[in-house]
């Protein structure tokens, strides 16, 4: 007897959806992809405004997972282009080297400064020696592996900036994820010798990347499922999860129009923010599973695309904005990721970037508003003649950011014990597992999903929980 084809529902068209959608269709599986917004690709979208392109943030194209990898190069093909990376920090007025040179530091540091680091440095390396207290906070983390000085320069307003709370009340986790063994002192080596075995891949000075952005790819992506006869439902937000005896027996969802509609399925696949999930549940999560729910925070994201009448303005992909006199956090120029994300040679595409609490003042702002904020302040420090700024709109995202807070792992650990009584249904990617997971780790997270459906037995939680610094090279 042939193996009964299974009926998935899930929610999301971000890299975990769809991948997850992928791996099904692959073996003939039915899926229901349901999405509230109106657009593919979650947060690796593309907007296309007057035919200038933008990503919701950079998304570089790179993995350790080989599968992930083809993956990519299979539906890509030749539009998928290797380019040239360039990023600095802007601080103090200044545009620093980032990664961190040491005659570019020493040059705008100066020579007392760089030396006072040292010092600083030197002195964190010799209080750890015979040390094992655990680290608890992103300030531990950080100032044990770059000295107090340099965490005061380059990482403390930077920090609190992004994630709107103190440095004492990020867990040290988020620091270990994305900055593993990238040490000032691995920097210095890495421009002193060649590393044995092959190099930090942040210093690595390509990446590849989707001719018309990563959008692209998921629209692709999207196009090749429904081909396949996959069923996707833009614009349908899920407002109930029915569960019962330890298995979810439907979801209900609202269209836009206002209509609902009840669906069954025989596995449920859910990449919504894992807060919006739990308070969707019908029967409600326990009261102390709802308590745990109330710590959880999300930063919200929004992207002030803006179309300049130059042809070129500054050389980097990004940069990094540590000036706490301003609410921006980083300026991404679309033409350096590629040429073919602009109509016209003769402008330029650049995304200001904004992180805030959805209820801040900032987010509350009309785009209008947030247009005429942006350009002020890339005019500010220096990016932008504000006469030459054509055009602008506005792109955003509530729940971009998870919040580690210091007891998020054992908050967590509570959460999933009990939604692991539901055999019927997973949840995947960043919003769904809450977990600062990269375009790569996300995918996989679909993968692995997907799998355990078909009688796998793969752990998500462990996708990008290990210690690695994620941009290590293979």
């Amino acid at each position: 007897m042939p193996e009964e084809k299974k009926k998935i529902a899930i929610i999301g068209t971000g890299p975990s959806g769809l991948s997850a959608a992928w791996e099904l269709m692959e073996k003939g599986n039915k899926t229901l992809i349901l999405e509230q917004e109106d657009f593919i690709g979650g947060l690796c979208r593309t907007f296309d405004y007057r035919g200038y392109k933008f990503d919701l943030g950079g998304h570089r194209f790179f993995t350790k997972q080989p599968e992930v990898e083809k993956f990519w190069q299979d539906l890509m093909g030749d539009d998928f282009m290797t380019r040239n990376r360039l990023s600095r920090i802007y601080y103090h007025k200044k545009f620093f080297a980032y990664p961190i040179k040491l005659g570019d530091a020493f040059a705008k540091l100066g020579i007392w400064e760089s030396f006072l680091i040292g010092l600083s440095l030197m002195g964190s390396r010799l209080r750890r020696i015979g040390k094992h207290d655990k680290e608890i906070t992103f300030e531990d983390w950080v100032v044990n592996r770059f000295g107090r000085r340099l965490f005061n320069h380059f990482f403390k307003s930077y920090t609190e900036k992004l994630w709107g709370i103190s440095v004492k009340e990020l867990g040290a986790d988020w620091a270990a994820q994305r900055m593993k063994d990238l040490s000032l002192l691995t920097i210095l080596k890495t421009f002193i010798i060649k590393p044995k075995h092959g190099q930090v891949k942040s210093l690595i000075e390509k990446f590849q990347y989707p001719k018309y952005g990563p959008g692209m790819f998921y629209e692709r992506l999207a196009e090749k499922l429904q081909e396949r006869g996959a069923e996707i439902k833009l614009q349908h937000k899920v407002i109930k999860i029915s569960h019962e005896s330890g298995s979810v027996k439907s979801i209900t969802v609202k269209d836009k129009l206002g209509r609902e509609e009840e669906i069954i399925s025989d596995f449920y696949l859910s990449s919504m923010p894992l807060t919006a999930l739990l308070k969707a549940m019908s029967p409600a999560p326990p009261v102390e599973i709802m308590a745990l729910v109330e710590k959880m925070r999300f930063r919200s994201f929004f992207d002030v695309c803006l179309i300049v009448n130059k042809p070129e303005m500054f050389p980097d992909n990004w940069i990094y904005v540590h000036e706490p006199e301003v609410s921006l956090i980083r300026v991404q120029n679309f033409k350096n990721w590629s040429p073919f994300m602009v109509p016209d040679a003769n402008k330029t595409n650049i995304g200001a970037e904004y992180v805030c609490w959805d209820t801040d003042e900032l987010w509350l702002k009309s785009d209008e508003e947030l247009i005429k904020l942006a350009v002020k302040e890339l005019e500010l420090v220096g990016l932008v003649d504000s006469g030459l700024v054509e055009d602008g709109a506005v792109i955003r995202d509530r729940f971009a950011y998870p919040v580690y807070h210091l007891d998020y792992q054992k908050d967590l650990a509570v959460i999933f014990a009990y939604l692991a009584q539901f055999k019927n249904f997973q949840t995947i990617g960043r919003s769904g597992l809450y977990r600062y997971n990269n375009m790569d780790h996300s995918i996989l997270t679909g993968f692995f999903a997907a799998r355990n459906i078909m009688g796998g037995n793969f752990d998500l939680l462990k996708v990008n929980a290990d210690e690695e610094y994620h941009e290590t090279g293979k």
